[in-house]
């Protein structure tokens, strides 16, 4: 069932947090203050969620495709597998904020606050050009120990993907056997940021 913002609203002043699930398709919650709150897999596709309070809430796995956040506050915010494709993100703040495997292809994220490498190293890249993806393959080695030696055995056919093991993954990509180069970057973290930003039709400037 579809809430209304006045209905959601209402009920985060009488003091309830819980909104797991809301259906608040295109909804103008323009201003509101939820921080906080829980909003798992809520649906806030197209939503206007300008200057929002959101800090500190719960949006593990929100649908905000296209949503309007033009200066929201989601300081310290719980963003891990969220759906931000072409979000406006202009002058957000997303300090702190986790984004573990979101989606922030086509987002506008112009003057937003937030860490390049942080940002680099939670979001969901996916699939990317094979330059691109060589490249990060070589800073995952590179943020391993004997990564190097165990890449190079794997892109050969032999041994265990240094892959599987997500943890300690530094980027969130689909790794390419054929396109793994052994040997340093090319390119520093900062290039590296540039680019893949580019590639993901990521406006930050």
């Amino acid at each position: 069932m579809k809430e209304s913002a006045v209905d959601i609203t209402s009920r985060y002043k009488n003091g309830e947090r819980d909104f797991r699930g809301a259906s608040l398709r295109g909804a103008n919650l323009e201003e509101v203050n939820l921080g906080g709150a829980l909003l798992v897999r809520a649906n806030l596709v197209g939503a206007n969620l300008v200057r929002a309070n959101l800090r500190g809430a719960n949006l593990e796995e929100v649908n905000l495709r296209g949503a309007n956040l033009r200066e929201a506050d989601l300081g310290g915010a719980l963003l891990v597998r969220a759906n931000l494709v072409r979000a406006n993100l202009v002058r957000a703040n997303l300090i702190r904020a986790n984004l573990i495997g979101a989606n922030l292809r086509g987002a506008n994220l112009r003057g937003t606050r937030y860490s390049p490498l942080l940002l680099l190293c939670s979001i969901s890249i996916g699939e990317i050009s094979d330059s691109l993806t060589a490249e990060l393959m070589k800073w995952d080695a590179e943020f391993r120990v004997f990564g190097g030696p165990s890449f190079a055995l794997w892109a050969r056919g032999s041994g265990d993907c240094p892959f599987d093991d997500h943890e300690e993954r530094a980027f969130h990509f689909n790794e390419l056997r054929e396109a793994f180069e052994y040997g340093p970057p090319r390119m520093s973290l900062p290039e590296l940021f540039r680019a893949v930003m580019e590639e993901l039709d990521i406006t930050i400037e």
